[in-house]
């Protein structure tokens, strides 16, 4: 166990040479967020290290998270990058995943508002994820297991690449309220036609039926990620 302070302020200050050179390779209109990253194997954090960390926007992995997260890219693919950039952007507005327009239908059931769309798997994989399971929550991992099976992910991927598609629904919750303009509406059956805009966050969409028909499309070439799938979203 040794303190980790010389170590962490010598980071600290490679951020502004680092952050510099990245802007300047790529232009001052390249707007990207640097996520700030100390892995660590066989390391014990103190709590002073930890805060020292916290306070200059330093995110700590261990060999602990680090096999969470190789579990999780064992069972979802290249999908697995959306459920590592979630930990570190919770919350944030993403530019890149914003002004995502669909058609869709609004209307209610059992009481609860709910979105029928079509989209497309490219755009639905970055927002989803499939429990609700944190970084911290050691049976995070697991629960990938039980909820996602890589050999049936493989046979579906298989019978995408084969012509494969589906003809039902994916069924997802929004975490957030979700922007919906009104364009017409069928008063006989209270449906309303319109836009809806998605989220421009990850982990926003929680997939509740459809995990491995939707993260099938994960284990693939991406020339098959502009395929069309249907979904029905309702609102937590």
């Amino acid at each position: 166990k040794r303190s980790l302070q010389k170590d962490i302020e010598e980071f600290a200050n490679l951020k502004g040479p680092i952050s510099s050179a990245i802007h300047k390779h790529y232009g001052s209109s390249f707007k990207p967020k640097i996520i700030w990253l100390f892995i660590t194997e066989n390391i014990v954090w103190s709590k002073p290290d930890k805060e020292h960390a916290v306070g200059e926007s330093i995110r700590i992995i261990t060999e602990r998270e680090l096999r969470y997260y190789v579990q999780i890219a064992e069972h979802l693919g290249k999908a697995a990058r959306y459920q590592f950039l979630a930990e570190f952007l919770k919350d944030q507005s993403i530019p890149g995943l914003g002004g995502q327009m669909v058609s869709a239908i609004r209307g209610k059931l059992g009481g609860k508002k709910f979105y029928s769309f079509v989209t497309t798997p490219r755009h639905l994989l970055k927002i989803s994820f499939v429990n609700h399971r944190s970084l911290n929550d050691p049976e995070g991992a697991p629960t990938y297991q039980r909820l996602v099976s890589r050999s049936r992910l493989r046979d579906i991927g298989d019978y995408i690449k084969g012509g494969g598609f589906f003809p039902n629904n994916i069924l997802i919750n929004f975490r957030r309220t979700v922007r919906f303009d009104k364009v017409d509406q069928d008063e006989s059956s209270s449906v309303i036609y319109g836009q809806l805009y998605l989220p421009d966050k990850y982990r926003s969409a929680w997939v509740i039926d459809g995990q491995h028909r939707l993260y099938g499309f994960s284990r693939i070439d991406d020339s098959f990620l502009d395929q069309n799938i249907m979904v029905v979203a309702f609102e937590m």
